[in-house]
């Protein structure tokens, strides 16, 4: 997989991919969603490309990989997330601390 400028990534391309771990082919992902099966593909597509490394299977049926297994819960985490401070901003924890280069002792 050739990877190239990050592109965007989109709350609906980490809801397109869990809906695709969940279903049993893109094409039922894609009816889940109310999308067409090309938007699923181009969805994984962007993630894999934003992250640098697949997350599922070339083959069918398309099977997570250990990378997709590794992200999924992060997937999912990210959404309710999101999901979340959409309807009360407060839910959102802080960032965590910023760590300076001083304050790494080698």
């Amino acid at each position: 997989m050739a990877y190239g400028r990050r592109p965007t990534v989109r709350l609906s391309d980490l809801e397109l991919f869990v809906a695709a771990v969940e279903c049993a082919t893109f094409d039922d992902a894609a009816t889940r969603m109310g999308c067409h099966q090309s938007t699923v593909t181009n969805a994984v597509i962007r993630l894999e490309t934003w992250l640098h490394f697949p997350l599922l299977s070339g083959d069918r049926p398309r099977e997570l990989l250990p990378t997709g297994e590794e992200f999924l819960p992060i997937a999912r985490q990210t959404i309710q997330l999101l999901n979340g401070a959409r309807k009360d901003p407060t839910i959102v924890p802080p960032p965590p601390p910023h760590i300076s280069g001083s304050d790494i002792k080698i």
